[in-house]
């Protein structure tokens, strides 16, 4: 169950960092214009 949690959780974590890295880039675009 762990091992099965790990993985799961790992490919989520980098989504959702992904996704916030680019609202911010979305952001400071947006700023910039």
């Amino acid at each position: 169950m762990t091992v099965v949690q790990i993985p799961d959780m790992h490919p989520s974590r980098e989504r959702l960092a992904h996704h916030q890295a680019a609202s911010l880039t979305e952001a400071l675009a947006l700023f910039g214009l």
